[in-house]
C-alpha cells in the first residue's frame, strides 16, 4: 500500500524544523508534512480550495497520527494526538472558484513590496511550493502589522508577549508561481471581533491572482507554560478598525 493511499495513517513526531522559536507548530510545516506524506494529495493539484482549521496547538516533541481518508469526491486530511484533532484539512465547498484575474480592481489597505520566487521556494517542476506560499504570507502578515501598528514584531511577541495564532484558512488556488516570477501579497481586513480578527490576502504577479486566501487569528497572552486568549488590544484594534472602515468606502 503507498503510503499516498487513503487509509493510510502515519506517525509524525514534531522535530525543531517544524516550530517555531516558542515550540509551537509552525503553519507552514503541516502543509510540508501533509506533501510528504501524501503526495497525492487532492489539494496539490491546481485549481484547488481547501479549508484548514488548527484546533490545538501542537508541540516541540508531540507525536501525531496522520491520517488521510477520501470517499468519491470529499476527502480529509487530520492529525490527531490523545484521541483529539489537532488539525484538518478539508475541500472548501463554499464561493465560487478563484480566477486568475480576481486580483484586478482590488481594494486592499497593504500590499508588500515584489518579491523573486527564488529557487528555495520551488519544487521540482519549477513552481513554488505550497508550504513556501505560506512561508511567504507570514513574513507578509508581519510586515502588514509591523506598518499598520509601527510596532516591530519582535516587539509584540517579546516585549508585549502577544502572539496571534491562525485558527483556520480558507485558501483558493489557481496556481502556484513559477522560479524567477515576481510576486506580491495584499491584504484586506474583513471582520475584527472582541478576540479575533479576520482578512483576505491575494498572491499576485501583475494583473494575475495566483492565490486567495481567508484567514482568522486570535490573540493570545503567552505565558510560560503556553498561552491565554485575549481580547484585541484596544491599540490594535483602533488601527485595524481604521482599515476596515477605508476598506468599506472603496468597495
Amino acid at each position: 500500500m503507498s503510503i499516498s493511499e487513503p487509509g493510510k495513517t502515519c506517525l509524525v513526531t514534531f522535530r525543531f524544523p517544524q516550530v517555531d522559536p516558542a515550540g509551537i507548530g509552525f503553519y507552514p510545516r503541516y502543509f510540508e508534512m501533509v506533501s510528504r506524506y501524501f503526495p497525492d494529495a487532492p489539494f496539490l493539484k491546481y485549481p484547488a480550495a481547501i479549508k484548514t482549521q488548527f484546533l490545538k496547538p501542537n508541540r516541540f516533541g508531540d507525536q501525531i497520527s496522520l491520517s488521510f481518508e477520501r470517499d468519491s469526491e470529499d476527502w480529509s486530511i487530520t492529525g490527531r494526538m490523545n484521541g483529539n484533532d489537532y488539525f484538518s484539512m478539508r475541500p472548501l465547498q463554499q464561493g465560487a472558484a478563484l480566477t486568475s484575474d480576481a486580483c484586478q480592481n482590488l481594494t486592499t489597505t497593504f500590499s508588500t513590496c515584489a518579491e523573486r520566487v527564488g529557487d528555495w521556494a520551488s519544487n521540482g517542476n519549477g513552481r513554488m511550493h505550497l508550504s513556501r506560499y505560506f512561508e511567504f504570507l507570514n513574513t507578509a502578515i508581519e510586515e502588514w502589522f509591523e506598518d499598520t501598528l509601527d510596532t516591530p514584531f519582535h516587539e509584540l511577541h517579546v516585549d508585549r508577549k502577544i502572539g496571534i495564532p491562525t485558527v483556520q484558512f480558507n485558501t483558493r488556488i489557481w496556481d502556484l508561481p513559477g522560479s524567477e516570477d515576481e510576486v506580491s501579497i495584499r491584504f484586506q481586513p474583513t471582520k475584527i471581533g472582541q478576540r479575533a480578527m479576520t482578512f483576505k490576502s491575494w498572491l499576485v504577479s501583475g494583473d494575475q491572482c495566483f492565490v486567495e486566501n481567508e484567514q482568522v487569528i486570535v490573540f493570545v497572552r503567552m505565558l510560560a507554560a503556553g498561552y491565554e486568549s485575549i481580547p484585541i488590544p484596544e491599540y490594535i484594534r483602533e488601527k485595524f478598525l481604521e482599515q476596515l472602515e477605508i476598506s468599506a468606502v472603496e468597495q
